[in-house]
């Protein structure tokens, strides 16, 4: 077990130490490798639409200083590229993965949706409109979906607290061998 919480701290270290190597400052040159993006096997084309700010002076980040920024773990933006809501990233031509701001602000995005009750059919629903594939208009039913899903979670909550409400009232909170309140939780 310590060894194996010794080789997990390394590794964040290690992990650490990269990202602040790669935190680059926007006059610093990078060579990229544009050919070759995360997943991409050599032979197959570069994706159709490629994040045009990686190839302008700005800054790059790892993913782990991606995540970081957007107030994630580097273990979602992994599962978020994996389920294709985040682009595969550029790669340096030491082969590390490297972000752009326009993934920044699409990592922030995804995370306010979650935030927000949308899940990640909808949330790639509500990207398409960024991309230009969908209208406000479906963007406006999907939030009036939300409401009523919050609505009735509300609804079930202010159930609950009215229950818990009663058994607390008819709680005496002494050290009685009888609790109103277990007495109640235990009932079929």
């Amino acid at each position: 077990m310590a060894i194996q919480n010794h080789r997990k701290n390394e590794k964040q270290d290690q992990q650490q130490r990269l990202d602040r190597e790669l935190r680059l400052k926007p006059d610093q040159n990078l060579e990229l490798n544009p050919g070759q993006r995360s997943g991409q096997r050599s032979g197959q084309k570069p994706a159709q639409n490629p994040d045009k700010n990686l190839h302008s002076p700005g800054h790059r980040l790892t993913r782990g200083a991606l995540a970081k920024a957007a107030g994630v773990k580097a273990e979602t933006v992994r599962y978020y590229e994996n389920i294709g809501l985040m682009p595969p990233p550029e790669r340096s031509a030491k082969g590390y993965r490297l972000y752009g701001q326009s993934q920044q602000q699409r990592l922030i995005f995804i995370r306010r949706a979650k935030e927000l009750g949308f899940d990640a059919t909808k949330t790639r629903a509500l990207l398409a409109m960024i991309d230009g594939e969908a209208d406000c208009g479906e963007a406006q039913a999907m939030a009036q979906i939300n409401i009523a899903a919050i609505d009735e979670k509300i609804a079930d909550l202010g159930k609950m607290r009215a229950a818990l409400t009663a058994m607390a009232a008819a709680c005496t909170g002494t050290n009685s061998p009888v609790c109103p309140i277990i007495e109640r939780l235990m009932e079929s």
